[in-house]
């Protein structure tokens, strides 16, 4: 058996058969995961996927392209690489999206195959493909100033960093499980956050396996907070850019001197660890300074804008500043995200937004989803559907 880490290594663009073989629906769960993995480890295999779940009839074209591509190759007397693989994909998925514009107008719809696909393979091509037309869609976010100026809600109101840390469903990294050493380890861990955040004596059971949430990608701790951990998804470690000033101001000269020079300050870019960025980031919403911690998600959307903490995070920012437009934005994306580390908690949060927004209907479709599929925010969407009544 494989070291769990194995399953985060880089796993290079989708072949064509693989392609045929997910669409097909044959696949059993090992082999479709490994597939998922490098759809999720790479945007533009997940945009590929889509693209071709969306127009079959470009696969047709698959041996043609990579013939000439071969043929090519050929000629100048060198093999194939990997990246010649590449420029293959790129070849057919700019075919593709043409051949899409003309037979598949209507990008929002989906054709899933309709023989031979289990309820899960058809769920979660549905999310790739959501995922895909979400991002696709850029979110207007609230400029700084913006940010400054609203008000954050009273108290009573907002989603307190207590609540996220404790009463959030108990998920664990599913390269756990292949043993079961490590699957009692993981929960211990969990439940002990809880207890250590809780700051309290509560008495919490440990979950049965039914009530855990497995994370099919990597997870970390940073203040009580679960998060995705990109260091071990990225082959280049994650950083973000900092602009900071260097220098001495004239009011920090000597004072002895009769003359003190005027020192010139200087800005400077500094790259700081996605880790440590994120971990003062988190400390500023565990202190509920949600606006200084929005800012900062900002600034890790900037960079990657498929970043699943950054648009949960920002969620309960926007939620709790009254900005709830941009809140279920950013919950969408969350619940719709290929990894599945906080579908559950957007889906909640998502529906809480929807409440608070005062839209009903939608509000009540929503909390009667998840009473309906009995998930771990059921009892809650219970109780706030009667404050509603």
């Amino acid at each position: 058996m494989g070291h769990p880490k194995d399953i985060f290594k880089n796993r290079g663009p989708l072949t064509e058969q693989e392609i045929r073989d997910y669409l097909s629906g044959k696949l059993n769960d090992a082999q479709r995961r490994d597939i998922e993995l490098k759809m999720a480890q790479d945007e533009f295999n997940l945009s590929a996927m889509a693209g071709f779940e969306e127009t079959p009839e470009a696969l047709a074209g698959f041996e043609k392209v990579k013939d000439s591509v071969h043929t090519n190759i050929s000629k100048s007397g060198k093999k194939w690489q990997f990246h010649h693989t590449i420029i293959l994909a790129v070849l057919l998925m700019a075919g593709t999206m043409i051949l899409g514009t003309f037979v598949f107008p209507d990008h929002g719809q989906t054709t899933l195959p309709s023989e031979g696909t289990d309820e899960s393979n058809i769920e979660s091509i549905e999310k790739t493909t959501t995922l895909a037309n979400e991002a696709a869609e850029d979110i207007q976010e609230l400029s700084d100033e913006e940010i400054e100026a609203a008000v954050t809600l009273d108290e009573l109101n907002i989603v307190h960093a207590k609540e996220v840390i404790v009463e959030s469903p108990v998920i664990i990294d599913s390269a756990l499980t292949s043993d079961p050493i490590y699957e009692d380890i993981a929960i211990k861990k969990s439940i002990e956050v809880k207890k250590v955040a809780s700051a309290t004596n509560l008495n919490i059971e440990v979950p049965t396996k039914d009530e855990i949430i497995y994370s099919n990608v990597p997870l970390i701790y940073m203040k009580n907070f679960l998060l995705v951990d990109y260091s071990k998804i990225y082959i280049d470690p994650p950083s973000i850019e900092e602009t900071e000033i260097f220098g001495t101001s004239p009011a920090m000269a000597n004072k002895d001197d009769e003359m003190p020079e005027v020192h010139q300050t200087e800005l400077q870019t500094v790259v700081i660890t996605y880790k440590d960025y994120l971990r003062e980031t988190q400390e500023k919403f565990e202190q509920h300074d949600f606006k200084a911690a929005l800012k900062r998600y900002k600034k890790i959307l900037s960079k990657y804008p498929n970043d699943l903490n950054a648009h949960f995070y920002s969620g309960l920012c926007y939620f709790n500043i009254g900005k709830n437009d941009l809140a279920i934005e950013h919950f969408k994306i969350a619940k719709n995200h290929p990894y599945n580390t906080f579908q559950v908690d957007a889906e909640w949060y998502l529906a809480k937004t929807l409440c608070q927004q005062g839209k009903t209907s939608n509000c009540d479709e929503a909390l009667n989803k998840i009473i309906k599929e009995g998930n771990y925010y059921s009892e809650q969407a219970t109780d706030l559907m009667k404050k509603l009544e």
